[in-house]
This record gives C-alpha cells, structure tokens and sequence, in this order.
C-alpha cells in the first residue's frame, strides 16, 4: 500500500499515512522500545521505496523536489513548495476579515478571490474574473465563504455528530463471512481494538463455534450448520442432536 501512497505525489496523503502506521504502531508495540525499533525500521523501508520511487517516478521526483524549497525559508520558497497554498490561504484570510460575519458567500470563493489577491497572483484568470476555487483549508473555506455564522453552525454540527457517534456505539461487531477467516482473525483484531466484542457468522460449524468462543467472541451466529434440512421438512431428531451437541461443546469454553 505504501508504494501508491507514495506514487500519488499527495503530500497529505504521505503525512497521514504515516501518522497512521505510527499509531497502529504504538498500539501494537507496547513498549517504547519496540516502537522505536519497528519506527526505525519503517522509516528504512520507506527510505527505500522513496528512492526507488524517485528512480522510476518523475512526477515523485519532482514532487520531493518543490517540497525542498521549503527549506530555503523565504516566503516566495515556501509558497512554491506549498503550491501556491500561502498565497491563497492569505487570499481567504483577507475575505474572512473584509466579511467576518457571512462571509463571501457560499461557492463564491473563485468569483471573489480577484478582489482580494495580491499583485501578479497567478491563480488569476486572465480575464480578471475568477480565481483559486477554493482555500485548501478547512477552516479558511467555512470562514472566507461563510464568515463566523458558517464556523459556529460548523463546530456545532461537528459535535452532535461526534456526540451521536458517541452515544450509538454498537453492542457487538459482525464477522462475516467467519468461514473465510477462522478464530485467528479476532485475535488479530483485538491488537488494534482490544475491547472489540466480536460475533462471527457464516459457516460456523460445531468446531468452528468452540474456537471462536475460545478466541473470545461474545457469542456465535450459527445457521445451516446447526439447521440443516429441519425448515424443509427433515429430521427434526437429528436437529435436536445437532442443538444438543453445539450447547455441549459452546457449554465447556471458558471464555
């Protein structure tokens, strides 16, 4: 996954991805130790996909490249590096000071950025009629084009949907199909969510069952295997074994 990542040339998406491995990481190691250890071995590995990437990538080299500039420290390097994001930010901070009430108006940011770039702004247009769609910042777009009315309706549905996310947690998380990953899959679950209550379903047969429930799964979903041809007119006998024998085995499990 890492080598797509890289050859994406999003600068974001680098950041993020690694900010990623680094907490999965961290849950994983358990020990500043080995996180250090298994940071400094990824940081090799993608040291090595990078330099390969800048063998065969242009686009990659080029990109390493702009972000270099940043180190020159002036603010013409930084704005090159950056893409031109200092000039638009600074653009957006000027609408959001010029209308800090509602702003410019919803999706008027490109119309209005004319009016408030600075001298020789390459985004633009020739015709002096738009400019930067956007401010490639998240609390610049609510501001620049909605001004604090935008921002505090922002924050607050940020938290009621924080908040219900909160409140909705799930009892338990399904797996399925359970046959195509066996009872191993719920311990490698449990490195990354520990306090995971898990149901496998699909295919959980009478052995199966035994081993997730040993695995630690909070319960087993558990359909032909244990059905069989009983709702089509079978033996209901066999049913009542079959019934008899899953309680038996899932009964001795100490979870």
């Amino acid at each position: 996954m890492l080598v797509p990542v890289l050859l994406a040339g999003s600068r974001a998406a680098w950041l993020m991805f690694a900010l990623v491995v680094a907490v999965f990481a961290w849950r994983e190691a358990k020990s500043p130790w080995r996180f250090a250890g298994w940071s400094l071995c990824a940081a090799a590995a993608a040291v090595i996909v990078a330099v390969v990437a800048l063998q065969d990538s242009r686009a990659f080299g080029a990109r390493i490249q702009r972000s270099l500039l940043a180190l020159n420290g002036s603010e013409q390097s930084v704005d090159e590096a950056s893409a031109g994001r200092v000039r638009i930010w600074t653009t957006a901070a000027r609408m959001s000071i010029a209308h800090p009430l509602n702003g410019v108006g919803v999706r008027a940011f490109r119309f209005a950025y004319p009016r408030y770039a600075g001298a020789n702004d390459s985004f633009v247009a020739p015709d002096g009629d738009e400019g930067a769609a956007h401010a490639h910042q998240i609390v610049l777009e609510v501001t620049s084009e909605t001004g604090a009315i935008g921002l505090a309706f922002w924050l607050a549905g940020a938290f009621f949907a924080l908040r219900a996310w909160w409140r909705a947690g799930a009892a338990a998380v399904k797996i399925f199909p359970a046959s195509q990953v066996g009872p191993g899959y719920l311990k490698d679950l449990r490195g990354p969510f520990p306090d995971i209550a898990a149901i496998p379903s699909g295919g959980v047969d009478l052995e199966g069952a035994s081993g997730w429930l040993r695995a630690g799964s909070a319960a087993v979903s558990v359909g032909s295997p244990l059905l069989g041809d009983a709702l089509r007119g079978g033996d209901f006998g066999a049913l009542r074994e079959r019934t008899a024998a899953f309680v038996a085995a899932c009964g001795q499990v100490t979870t």
